[in-house]
């Protein structure tokens, strides 16, 4: 009986190490995942992608000005900014959930993807990732510009 409980003992003693184990290595992995690149710039190093430190220095913006404050922006004296994908956002502020780099985050962003219902609506994307569409000329949404 004394060696039964030993060994449950050790096998829980042993799980426990390993789930500690693993949650170091997967803080340290999401730690390195985003590189603040010092520039006013974030490159989340598991897309490649770059995105703008502080989205809170764009206003608020119809779909077709936001598209143009992207593509005209410069950022750290970096040009070449676009709006994101509706997969490329819900991707960030998923991994941005518990700690990140970026500052003044926004809770709604406009993406570039298109409604595929109709022309004139594009989709937009919440701080919690949550995807709607809205029309275009009409809603004012925050712009997150990546490159």
């Amino acid at each position: 009986m004394k060696k039964m409980w030993r060994k449950i003992f050790t096998t829980a003693a042993l799980a426990c190490l390993l789930c500690l184990t693993g949650l170091a290595i997967s803080d340290e992995a999401h730690a390195q995942r985003f590189l603040d690149n010092g520039n006013g710039t974030v490159t989340d190093t598991r897309t490649r992608l770059v995105w703008v430190k502080n989205p809170d220095q764009f206003p608020k913006m119809n779909w077709f000005d936001a598209e143009t404050a992207c593509s005209s922006a410069s950022v750290g004296g970096i040009g070449g900014w676009r709006l994101p994908t509706m997969q490329e956002l819900i991707e960030l502020v998923t991994a941005i959930q518990s700690e990140s780099p970026f500052s003044k985050v926004r809770p709604v962003y406009w993406s570039s993807s298109i409604s595929p219902d109709s022309d004139d609506e594009a989709a937009f994307v919440t701080s919690s990732g949550l995807t709607l569409h809205a029309p275009k000329r009409s809603y004012y949404f925050s712009v997150w510009p990546v490159r």
